[in-house]
């Protein structure tokens, strides 16, 4: 084994000695006697691999364990070499976890209680070694010596001689932490001061043992037993001093900073209930003002950062997702400005930096106080003498057009000029400022892409800079970034890129052939996602003749290249083409499942790393792993492992697609759902959290594709593999809610989890004991319990907007499951979750939360029914307090809230109808807001169809008519025409005095897309009836209107067309 030449034979040879009954012994005298200490090394190696299962250990004889007990503390203190020491070490704690349990080496602790309270600073070194290796191995065999060993540790940790004492004191304090319990719960808090002054020396002598260190506080932060609370602000100010000091290495700078993001996800509440958001603004802004080093990227990804102010910004997004925007952009607020006319351009651009990364965390409070001075810092940013500072500026464009939607559409105008401008000079020399160009694009497909129909009038100028830059240029980068930004534009723009669709498909064509060079292979793959955009977007008759043709295609690339970005692409391919051919894909169905299957099984990009020595000795132990071993033996031999993050990208897209082909291609896809689903329901719980949302997600598609199968056919497979289906994922799905640690995981679960119900329906909730689980489910992410929630704050405190997004996706389940069941049956769990909800909507509550509450509790209304009489005098002041709320959305949802209550509750709110009328009045007094009006006059509506006769009509409907047409809410268009049309056919005098203005809106609305074809229906016959019964009135009704509301009014109505 020693000598490389021959490391086949010898591991030939070792393999069948170590059948034999004597190779422990063997082994043992080679330790002690070999003269060659790479053969010492490897036999002390070896033998901790085969005695590292307690069955094998057990199988010794009593002699050869006791002698192996008897001599190896001995062999440690002889060996001269410190790579054999080491190999001895981990056999010493591999025997101690076999004999710690029945106390059968009483002489290992007397070794360690004696050399690490020797006088001699490198035998307390070694005594802690030891004990850290033990610690690591065999943790839960010492969990009853932990008092014992605080004690010890609280000695050790103060050597002020031999830095490496202190070291071993805190890796063994690490191995401990999660397996502390309450009663050693002081002991431990009270080291902590002096860790912290050991990783400070750490700091000074051995960065790297420094970041080894700071390891502890990863442990203790997640521990069940809050060991860390007391020092949280003490341990949080430690590790931003270690960031903001510039001379040290990034290694221990980013380790620490790394702490900082870690305590902000774990401990959000924590952090501004001890007013450290302002103290922790004051560390990381300066950290984001260095200078740059030469090699940093100014678009370096935060989330792979290499350097301590690249790793802050990363730090500064993770506060803006977990604490409450109110909370953390007003004081952020206070370092940017000034930043913004700052004389060092590394200060301005931090300050763009800062703004960019918080966009997504707290878009909807930048968006309605700040919107309109961020962009006057971006226009500002954009005209900067400074090249980086132009680029980061482009990058918060992007940000902002991605997460402050709707609302920065809004200034179109202003800015795609400005990004027309910076793209025609950023690309005559794309060599230059290549930066700049990718900034400039980056920004320019964001914001193009998020303007939806709004695009429209820009498309023509857009499209011809596209497709001439697309032609002329000679850079392979370019065309890349061109065809990306064509793909962004037809997303926004849709069919209204029918024109430019033919000279688009012939320049993409140029790109589809196989090619072998990296720069080609780039631009292949934004093509075929260009093309798969296209298939999504082009209305039918335009793609339909070349679907078969791109499905041809991308099987021939399969074929041609194993790039797993270009599987990952013609699988996005195939998955847009299917919402096209649908059932028509069956003949090239069963190749394209099996490689997208291939890919979701799939290792490859798999590494797994071995330390030097093990990795040529672990191919002797790969036998089996009995099921009653323990776990850990099988892994102890790795030392970690990565997967290349393109393998990660295709197996998260492969899902994806199989999820989205089951639902378009139907039954053709049945034969193939059993396997798909049983394979993706293994990445559930994949370590990456975008395989395990992609996973989740394609397991909802495959449940609601079956159920529509099983629901249009009569295909027995398809009902067996429904109820199949629906008994692994639902209950997976409720667990993931509640313990997976990343919220967005657990919001994807529950946005799937809703939509299986509305798709799926009744078969989910009539499994035994599931109606309730997920309302207790539910219930349970509105108290914050699950494990992506803070659990130790106070449900009053401000929340995070992520935080109540989670909420919000939780509560958004309860109206899906209430459409389910009987009104009567759900009542009693409304019972439970009311207050719940109510609770969101109080006068301290964000705007998001009351809007969210008011809105679900319609909802809830709607599916109840006549049943919520019983709750309506409790939710009904609610609802006209928030009619008066600061915020129209909240207004909006409330008067809407407002008028399904008074439908629904019928007598038993009678009394209430007066004082509802003068509130609603009051509302439009002062409304400006167009929702908000619509609203208040279909909840009129509503009242009036409930019980017209107690309403005054002939105040009310003056009012209601010079509301309309609505403005904004054009699905009230419904209650609205119904109501007008039940009083005509009652021949309500008051709605009679005012035919001349229905007429009026009716040929107003009569032939717009305001309108569903059923309202459409209800005015066409409301005019032939009044023709019927009152012809002469309706012919001088029509004279008295505009020449062009009569030629509509002819137009739309049969009568007036003979």
């Amino acid at each position: 084994m020693v000598c490389d030449c021959c490391d086949w034979q010898a591991t030939k040879q070792l393999k069948v000695l170590l059948n034999d009954r004597g190779v422990v012994p063997a082994l043992c005298s080679v330790l002690i006697t070999s003269r060659n200490l790479q053969v010492r090394q490897y036999a002390a190696i070896i033998l901790r691999k085969k005695l590292s299962r307690a069955k094998q250990w057990n199988s010794l004889s009593l002699d050869i364990a006791m002698n192996i007990r008897a001599n190896i503390l001995q062999v440690l203190l002889q060996e001269p070499e410190k790579g054999v020491r080491k190999a001895v070490v981990q056999l010493i704690a591999t025997v101690a976890k076999h004999e710690l349990a029945s106390v059968k080496w009483p002489e290992l602790f007397e070794f360690i209680q004696q050399y690490t309270h020797s006088n001699l600073p490198e035998q307390r070194e070694l005594g802690m070694y030891v004990l850290s290796a033990v610690a690591a191995t065999a943790t839960k065999q010492l969990q009853p010596y932990f008092p014992s060993l605080l004690e010890l540790c609280g000695v050790t940790l103060k050597d002020n001689q031999n830095y490496m004492v202190p070291f071993h004191t805190i890796q063994t304090l690490t191995e401990m932490a999660p397996l502390i319990e309450t009663c050693e719960l002081n002991p431990f808090q009270g080291l902590i001061p002096q860790i912290l002054r050991v990783i400070s020396w750490l700091v000074e002598v051995d960065g790297e043992k420094a970041v080894e260190a700071l390891e502890i506080f990863d442990e203790l932060v997640e521990s069940d037993i809050s060991v860390i609370v007391p020092h949280l602000k003490t341990i949080l100010e430690f590790c931003l001093n270690i960031g903001a000091t510039q001379g040290l290495g990034n290694g221990v700078r980013i380790k620490a900073l790394s702490f900082v993001s870690w305590l902000v996800r774990l401990k959000k509440k924590a952090i501004p209930k001890l007013n450290l958001i302002q103290p922790m603004l004051s560390m990381l802004f300066p950290i984001l003002c260095e200078a740059p080093s030469e090699k940093t990227d100014d678009d370096e990804d935060f989330d792979e950062a290499h350097t301590a102010p690249a790793f802050v910004a990363s730090v500064i997004d993770v506060m803006a997702l977990h604490l409450p925007p109110e909370q953390f952009i007003t004081p952020l607020m206070k370092f940017v400005e000034p930043a913004m006319t700052n004389s060092d351009e590394n200060v301005r651009r931090a300050a763009y930096v800062a703004l960019a990364v918080s966009a997504e965390g707290c878009a909807d409070y930048m968006k309605h106080r700040y919107l309109e001075k961020l962009l006057q810092y971006v226009y500002s940013g954009l005209g900067d003498s400074s090249v980086s500072v132009r680029n980061v500026s482009l990058f918060a464009v992007g940000q902002f057009s991605e997460h402050l939607q709707p609302d920065i559409s809004k200034f179109s105008s202003e800015l795609l000029p400005i990004l027309f401008n910076y793209l025609n000079t950023a690309s005559h020399d794309i060599n230059k400022d290549l930066r700049g160009v990718n900034k400039t694009y980056y920004a320019l497909e964001v914001f193009c892409e998020n303007l939806g129909k709004d695009i429209i009038p820009y498309l023509s100028s857009l499209m011809t800079y596209l497709m001439t830059s697309l032609q002329s240029t000679s850079s392979v980068h370019a065309k890349e970034l061109v065809i990306s930004a064509i793909g962004a534009t037809a997303n926004a723009a849709e069919d209204a890129m029918v024109p430019y669709f033919p000279q688009i498909i012939e320049e993409l064509k140029k790109y589809l052939n196989p090619t072998e060079t990296e720069s080609e292979l780039k631009v292949q793959l934004q093509a075929l996602d260009t093309l798969s955009v296209l298939a999504r977007t082009m209305k039918k008759e335009h793609f339909q003749p070349l679907a078969n043709e791109c499905v041809h295609l991308g099987l021939m690339l399969l074929d041609k290249n194993n790039d797993p970005d270009l599987r990952r692409c013609v699988f996005g391919l195939f998955s847009a083409v299917s919402t096209l051919l649908k059932t028509d894909m069956q003949p090239c169905l069963a190749i394209i499942v099996r490689q997208m299957i291939e890919s979701v099984k799939s290792t490859e990009g798999l590494t797994v790393h071995y330390s030097e020595e093990e990795s040529r000795l672990y191919h002797l132990f790969d036998e089996d792993i009995d099921e009653d071993e323990d776990a850990d033996d099988a892994d102890e031999k790795i030392q970690g492992m990565t997967v290349e993050n393109s393998y990660l990208d295709e197996k998260a897209d492969a899902c994806t697609s199989l999820g989205e082909l089951s639902l378009e291609t139907g039954t053709a896809f049945l034969s193939y759902t059993d396997e798909c689903f049983r394979e993706v329901m293994k990445l559930l719980d994949f370590p990456a959290a975008n395989i395990r949302k992609s996973s989740i997600t394609a397991v909802c598609q495959f449940c609601c594709a079956t159920a529509q199968v099983a629901r249009e056919t009569t295909v027995a497979e398809a009902q067996t593999t429904l109820q199949f289906m629906l008994s692994r994922a639902v209950p997976k799905y409720l667990k993931i809610i509640m313990d997976d640690p990343e919220r967005q995981v657990a919001m994807v679960t529950l946005e799937m989890l809703g939509k299986m119900l509305q798709n799926v329906g009744r078969p989910i909730v009539q499994a035994e004991g599931m109606l309730d689980s997920i309302l207790i489910c539910v219930k349970n992410v509105l108290q914050h319990r699950a494990t992506s929630q803070d659990t130790n704050g106070d449900m009053d405190e401000e929340e995070s907007e992520y935080d109540i997004m989670m909420v919000e996706n939780a509560g958004e389940v309860i109206p899906c499951v209430a459409k389910l069941v009987s009104p009567q049956d759900f009542c009693s769990y409304l019972v439970g979750l009311l207050p719940e909800l109510l609770r969101r909507t109080r006068p301290n509550s964000t705007t998001a939360e009351k809007s969210f509450a008011v809105g679900i509790l319609a909802e809830i209304i709607e599916a109840c029914g006549n049943t919520i009489a019983s709750f309506a005098q409790h939710l009904h002041p609610v609802f006209m307090t928030l009619s008066k709320d600061d915020d129209e959305e909240v207004r909006s949802n409330a008067v809407f809230a407002m008028g399904v209550l008074l439908a629904n509750s019928g007598e038993s709110m009678y009394s209430y109808y007066d004082e509802t009328v003068k509130n609603l009045f009051a509302v439009l007094n002062h409304e400006m807001d167009p929702r908000v009006i619509d609203n208040t006059i279909s909840t009129l509506c509503r009242m009036i169809l409930t019980n017209g006769c107690i309403i005054n009509l002939a105040e009310v409907l003056p009012v209601i008519l010079q509301c309309l047409p609505l403005k904004a809410d054009f699905e009230e268009n419904h209650t609205v025409y119904l109501c007008l049309a039940q009083l005509y056919s009652s021949e309500v005098p008051a709605i009679m005095e005012l035919l001349p203005k229905v007429i009026r809106i009716t040929a107003q609305v009569l032939g717009t897309d305001q309108i569903t074809v059923d309202v459409h229906t209800l005015l066409v016959n409301l005019i032939e009836d009044i023709n019927r019964k009152r012809p002469l009135d309706l012919k001088s009704y029509i004279a008295d209107l505009p020449a062009d509301l009569t030629a509509n009014l002819k137009k739309q109505v049969d009568i007036f067309r003979h």
